[in-house]
């Protein structure tokens, strides 16, 4: 568009002047005449006639369409849910419950007990807001019925385990007895104070603080039953069997009696152990004895004798058997061939624990050892834990637990899930 004047005070603002988009220069009444070439290549010339409308300030701003930080704090009022106050945004400290949500996670105080730790109502770790002792971080005390470290349960804590197939039991550092397996069965053990457990097939026994020996579960062959009057310094139950050391260190055994495994050898023992065929023990003097079936073939017919020589640990299931040697070496003959062919080398071992289709050993470091057939596919042995510290390892049909040195037991394998549930 091009203007031009005629007059003294024809200026460029003259020429906005008519077209209504500046107001006139004071005392300016000359005429303007001008070209105007933006309507359709019409031309309008001449003087400001009755029919223009003078030009206003009257323009009304118009609001952002798009986003907008009204309250500057760097949140816009996408995300800000109060874009009127700068102490509301999404990175506010929103931990105390003060009837408003300065995080704007819809939630009023997101960290109530002010532990460090956001409820988990938002997301946080936190499974009780309402309390500072609670958090993932708190110590968690044992069999209290109360989780403090947010784990999903209650902290179990044993000072020793056993196992037999699919069953553990364990001595809670309460004193009290459990027996559980992984499909979340539980034999109740009698009320009493325990310094021992052993599990079997399908029943338990113990030895009380007071000397006394209880078995619970089931009763196929006097199991139950038939459990000795004599005080007993340990205790093995087995498949139908449980054997023991008495407090004069010969052994006594009941329960089933089908292929001899009552009939004990007589001596001074140091450690036993039963499973449903027969039963091994320890003499005092390091040499291996062992009574009844060997459940190969002809069940009473024994086709590898003992070794020779002297140990110190004896481990027997499904008519496998394995010891530790006093010099710290693993031995094992007849059984599963797993087992028997795979024998882990090393000369450092303290004991051993042998299940249906694996066994696994403990070294004086604390590191544990499982070898023989993951018949289940379920890592009983490729899962074995690496690091040291452990003071106790048992085996089930599909599983390996063991105990660490703060009385947790862990489980590697199938199904033998640690007792939270208990």
């Amino acid at each position: 568009m091009l203007l031009r004047s005629t007059g003294g005070c024809a200026s460029l603002a003259a020429g906005l002047v008519s077209l209504g988009l500046l107001g006139g220069p004071p005392g300016c009444t000359e005429e303007l005449t001008g070209t105007d070439s933006s309507t359709s290549g019409t031309t309008e010339t001449g003087s400001r006639d009755s029919g223009d409308t003078a030009p206003t300030d009257s323009d009304t701003d118009t609001a952002p369409t798009g986003p907008v930080d009204a309250d500057g704090d760097g949140y816009d009022n996408r995300y800000d849910c109060d874009d009127t106050d700068p102490e509301v945004h999404p990175n506010a400290d929103d931990r105390t419950q003060d009837g408003v949500d300065q995080d704007c996670d819809g939630l009023d105080g997101d960290d109530r007990d002010l532990d460090g730790y956001k409820t988990e109502l938002v997301g946080g770790p936190d499974c009780d807001d309402e309390d500072p002792a609670v958090n993932p971080a708190a110590e968690d005390v044992p069999w209290d019925d109360f989780d403090q470290d947010c784990s999903g349960s209650d902290l179990h804590t044993f000072t020793s385990i056993d196992a037999y197939d699919t069953f553990l039991c364990g001595v809670a550092t309460t004193g009290q007895a459990w027996c559980w397996n992984g499909a979340g069965w539980k034999l109740e053990a009698p009320t009493a104070s325990y310094s021992a457990v052993s599990a079997g097939r399908a029943h338990a026994c113990g030895i009380t603080t007071d000397g006394e020996t209880l078995c619970w579960g089931s009763d196929y062959d006097g199991e139950i039953a038939d459990v000795p009057t004599a005080g007993l310094a340990s205790i093995s139950a087995g498949s139908k069997l449980t054997c023991g050391i008495l407090d004069d260190l010969s052994v006594a055994c009941w329960g089933n009696d089908e292929y001899d495994q009552l009939d004990v050898p007589a001596g001074e023992f140091s450690l036993v152990d039963a499973e449903h065929y027969s039963a091994g023990a320890l003499g005092i003097d390091g040499i291996i004895h062992y009574w009844g079936g060997s459940g190969l073939g002809d069940p009473k017919v024994w086709p590898v004798p003992p070794p020779t020589g002297t140990y110190r640990g004896l481990g027997i299931h499904s008519g496998a058997y394995c010891a530790v040697s006093t010099g710290g070496e693993l031995v094992c003959w007849a059984g599963a061939s797993a087992i028997v062919d795979h024998i882990p080398a090393g000369s450092n071992y303290t004991q051993l624990h042998v299940g249906r289709y694996h066994a696994c050993a403990l070294d004086d470091l604390g590191h544990v050892t499982c070898w023989g057939e993951d018949y289940y596919s379920t890592g009983t042995i490729s899962d074995t834990p690496t690091t040291p510290g452990w003071v106790q390892v048992v085996t089930t049909t599909s599983d390996s637990c063991a105990l660490d040195t703060d009385g947790v037991v862990t489980c590697w394998g199938c199904c033998e899930a640690p007792p939270g549930s208990l």
